[in-house]
């Protein structure tokens, strides 16, 4: 399904969703369908079937109101009665589709990994897959919607009121071996204890499942430990290979990604091209959690607990583009749509009125676009080579980010993709 709905230049119709969920795995039949009564609902203990699943159980019913659509979808008989009601429009499918996926996901996460996700979580997981469909639309009125959309939705969608929100740590842990998979467990939690999720198997902390999950708690999602995040590792930092040079007269180092390094998006992806950017002196490697085989991936973490941090993100293009397998950042937008398409996977919210700095730089003929965005204090650096997007960014509090911003934006410019 995910293929499906990122296979092509718009996503699938609320219809066709409908009816590719019984051929996917754990999911309930259709009404009318020739399969056997399907199980109950773990939410409410209705028999359910797609209808149910998509409209009718409380779960569903609530992801749908927090959206303020101005509509009441339990008012049509069935699922497919709703879609040719209210999805007419390239954006209505667009909207409703990405609802019913989020819908979808937040089921299948109670029935196979008993996670009850929180209703933050999931609308802000929704927004941003819209967001991805608003960045890959050919039609510059219906990108414009699509975002203005989503931009609206920061006003009204549930805030996570489930935690305190002067809690600024998030920990992520390893707790166990699963006893029958052989895999590892984790658990993603406030430290106020009251939001906790745990999930069971190699994909548990995704980029976009721990960014979703961070934001619904109110937490900055770059942070490390002693100092927002605490992620981790696995095992003795696995993948990880020393790329860091000897220091420069002035105490600077350059790192290097090495050739050696795993990492990467599964199988036919190419070679993650090197990148290169340099640090102060007291800047370290610091762990990653589980990549996220689906989507994009954090390559890389560095920081110093007295001065700030860095990430750097890489995704593939073919998220977004299915011809740019030599890609470079023009290709893939102007300065203005890649922040507003990436920028809210980075920060975890959205960037309208916090780009304070816009830049565009060349190196060796491979152009870089460089943003400064507060709050949060963020340097963030894109450029494109092969088929991958990268994102560097460099963060800090805010005083860390008064006394060592010249150092910081230093870092930011250092940037460089081989």
């Amino acid at each position: 399904m995910w293929r499906l709905w990122f296979g092509g230049v718009r996503p699938p119709s609320s219809a066709s969703f409908s009816a590719g969920l019984p051929g996917e795995n754990g999911s309930p039949p259709t009404n009318g369908g020739s399969g056997t009564t399907s199980a109950a609902c773990l939410s409410c203990n209705t028999v359910e079937d797609t209808d149910h699943l998509l409209l009718f159980c409380p779960q569903a019913t609530e992801v749908w109101e927090s959206f303020h659509l101005g509509f009441d979808p339990g008012a049509d008989a069935s699922f497919s009665d709703f879609c040719l009601q209210h999805s007419s429009s390239y954006e209505e499918a667009t909207i409703n589709t990405a609802i019913a996926w989020s819908i979808w996901k937040r089921r299948n996460a109670l029935t196979f990994n008993s996670i009850n996700e929180d209703l933050s979580f999931v609308t802000r997981r929704c927004i941003q897959d819209i967001r991805l469909w608003a960045f890959r639309c050919n039609t510059p009125s219906s990108t414009s919607f699509l975002n203005s959309w989503c931009n609206g939705c920061y006003l009204h969608i549930p805030s996570p009121d489930k935690c305190d929100m002067n809690v600024t740590v998030l920990q992520v842990q390893h707790i166990k071996a699963h006893p029958t998979k052989g895999r590892a467990a984790a658990v993603v939690r406030c430290s106020s204890g009251s939001h906790e999720q745990e999930r069971d198997g190699m994909a548990l902390l995704g980029r976009r499942d721990a960014l979703a999950s961070a934001a619904a708690c109110g937490v900055s999602v770059l942070g490390f430990a002693g100092d927002g995040l605490a992620v981790a590792g696995q095992g003795l930092l696995a993948g990880r290979i020393p790329g860091l040079s000897d220091p420069d007269k002035n105490g600077w180092r350059t790192y290097r990604r090495p050739d050696e390094k795993s990492g990467g998006h599964g199988v036919g992806w190419s070679p993650i091209i090197p990148y290169s950017f340099k640090v102060p002196g007291g800047w370290e490697e610091a762990p990653v959690s589980i990549a996220d085989l689906g989507g994009t991936e954090i390559d890389l973490r560095f920081g110093n607990p007295k001065e700030g941090r860095l990430s750097v993100i890489v995704a593939p293009t073919r998220r977004f583009a299915d011809d740019l397998e030599d890609a470079t950042i023009e290709k893939i937008g102007s300065p203005e749509k890649v922040i507003n398409a990436f920028g809210p996977e980075v920060i975890g919210e959205n960037v309208e009125g916090k780009v304070l700095a816009t830049a565009t730089a060349e190196y060796s003929g491979r152009t870089y676009y460089q943003f400064e965005l507060e709050p949060p204090h963020i340097f963030i650096t894109a450029t494109a080579a092969g088929n991958r997007l990268y994102l560097f960014s460099v963060t800090a509090n805010g005083l860390q980010w008064k006394r060592h911003y010249k150092d910081l934006k230093q870092i930011a410019e250092s940037f460089r993709v081989a």
